[in-house]
């Protein structure tokens, strides 16, 4: 997409997170000279291309696609669990199991759990929606269908932009820990990362961004993920060596692994920090 739309690597990850894989809204992005003003004529207009691209979606290609588009409007919006999303369409969670485990299969959505953990043992499951432009509609435009009717388009786009670097900070995330298996660090390869939320043995709530295991199974690599334009990197280090600290009571079975700690940034600072592997958009695409 990059190469396609003649993008920088920051910019590439910015529209990736609203255009997503499809080359057919590449092309509907390139279209237009810039960024907003593709968000403006194609997306955000009541008579722009891609209004109204969910609904035809659905419509095609399922018999449910009132309760799909519901209970996709409540992920996107950030009801994340199966028990939020019954209590906010009050139904038995039981009731949407079948529609879940559809919408993973049609790749619509994506259940996340803790890395180390099982889809069997866990009860921590997460649900994402999983293509970035669906994310991007059900998070953005689905909430302000009313405004965008009205005409006040420019408005929705100037509060879209005010939040935006959040929203992409989660697209980053996942192409952060995406990209891993393609790397090598300290000389390694690994397995594709997840991520870790939960409370350590001494009872402190947190998550690790990013985690994976080596493909020789001697290492850990634990990263930090910020989508910030100039991070206070010692303030980041610190955070990661503290969740490092915590692994092994986290993860009795891995205390004997070699831990490799790094920072996924969205601007590479020049300043380095000891032991620390610093990666930046400019790295992971190209690897990709």
């Amino acid at each position: 997409m990059a190469e396609y739309l003649q993008l920088t690597p920051v910019e590439a990850i910015e529209e990736y997170g609203v255009w997503g894989g499809v080359p057919r809204y590449w092309e509907i992005r390139k279209l237009s000279t810039g960024f907003d003003e593709a968000l403006l004529y194609h997306v955000l207009d009541p008579y722009g291309l891609l209004y109204e691209e969910p609904e035809r979606l659905f419509n095609d290609e399922m018999r449910t696609s009132v309760q799909a588009y519901s209970l996709l409007s409540l992920i996107g919006t950030g009801s994340h669990r199966l028990s939020e999303i019954a209590a906010r369409l009050g139904k038995p969670a039981t009731h949407f199991s079948r529609l879940l485990a559809f919408l993973i299969d049609l790749d619509f959505i994506r259940r996340e759990i803790p890395f180390g953990e099982t889809v069997k043992s866990t009860k921590k499951s997460l649900y994402k929606i999983n293509d970035p432009f669906l994310g991007f509609y059900f998070k953005f435009l689905v909430t302000n269908k009313s405004r965008l009717e009205f005409g006040l388009i420019d408005e929705v786009l100037a509060d879209i932009k005010s939040k935006f670097d959040q929203y992409i900070s989660g697209i980053w995330e996942e192409l952060c820990r995406d990209s891993v298996p393609s790397l090598t660090i300290n000389g390694k390869r690994f397995n594709p990362a997840g991520r870790w939320w939960g409370t350590s043995a001494g009872g402190q709530q947190f998550e690790i961004d990013l985690i994976a295991e080596s493909a020789d199974k001697s290492a850990l690599l634990i990263a930090e993920v910020k989508w910030t334009k100039k991070p206070v990197l010692h303030e980041v280090a610190i955070k990661l060596e503290d969740k490092c600290a915590a692994i092994s009571s986290i993860f009795p079975g891995f205390h004997s692994k070699e831990i490799i700690k790094a920072i996924f940034t969205k601007v590479k600072p020049d300043a380095e920090y000891p032991g620390v592997h610093i990666f930046s958009p400019e790295d992971l695409i190209g690897n990709r």
